[in-house]
């Protein structure tokens, strides 16, 4: 789905790696199992964690055993539901077995732009059930150029309306997922820096972040959708938490 950043492996060739974010440290902690250190001058959160690896699924990883994925991560996060009338198969399942074994679990809904925001928001908010971490909305419909721009901006501010009135349902901050690429397209308005991001990127990196996501707001970086984890058979979207902002405070 996504494709290699040519222009990033040139400039990390070359010796340019201001504001990248490299894999290798974040390797070298997991493998440490301890939290690699804040920089003095770092706007994150003090309590820093180990960064771990996760998974998020959905029906399409029917497989799941609840008992291996413990001893290898503390969070999944689950397809919950899509538009205004899908509800993921595995979601409450998952969900009670996660509670049950100590997985912190989260479920997100996937946007359709052609729906009404708020009806798709209510649908989400009955399928999911009691929120561990914040809501989290799967935004990634935007369809490359066939839009126009009244469109475009309208369906950016339907995504916005449905992770402001989220949070008021929850109490909880809501987590945008959105694709490195459709974030440097979108350019999202400054006011979306107030939410958590969670960035799908298959590279060796996850690069320069496009504005309004920072190092201060972003939760997770989606490296793969092929990986091998622990609980699950077959190709996985596997994910790197990063415990030295620690958005979720876990």
């Amino acid at each position: 789905m996504w494709k290699w950043d040519w222009e990033w492996l040139k400039k990390l060739l070359h010796g340019d790696r201001k504001n990248y974010i490299e894999r290798n440290p974040i390797d070298d902690a997991l493998e440490a199992q301890k939290p690699a250190p804040l920089p003095s001058d770092h706007p994150g959160k003090p309590r820093e964690i180990a960064d771990f690896k996760f998974v998020d699924s959905s029906h399409h990883h029917p497989e799941f055993d609840v008992k291996a994925y413990a001893k290898a991560s503390k969070l999944l996060i689950n397809k919950t539901s899509q538009g205004t009338k899908m509800i993921d198969s595995t979601h409450a399942k998952r969900q009670r077995l996660c509670k049950e074994s100590g997985v912190i679990y989260g479920g997100y809904h996937f946007f359709e732009t052609s729906k009404n925001w708020k009806d798709q928001l209510d649908h989400y908010m009955k399928a999911h059930g009691e929120f561990f971490i914040g809501p989290i909305l799967d935004f990634e419909t935007w369809d490359g150029g066939g839009q126009t721009m009244t469109e475009l901006k309208k369906n950016i501010e339907n995504a916005w309306e449905w992770m402001i009135e989220a949070e008021k349902r929850t109490g909880k901050k809501c987590i945008l997922y959105a694709g490195y690429h459709v974030l440097v397209a979108l350019q999202l308005p400054k006011k979306f820096e107030r939410f958590i991001f969670w960035v799908p990127r298959y590279s060796s990196s996850i690069g320069k972040l496009p504005p309004p996501c920072n190092e201060s707001n972003l939760m997770a970086w989606q490296f793969t959708e092929s990986g091998e984890f622990a609980g699950f058979k077959g190709g996985n979207d596997v994910n790197i938490y990063y415990g030295k902002v620690n958005l979720l405070e876990l």
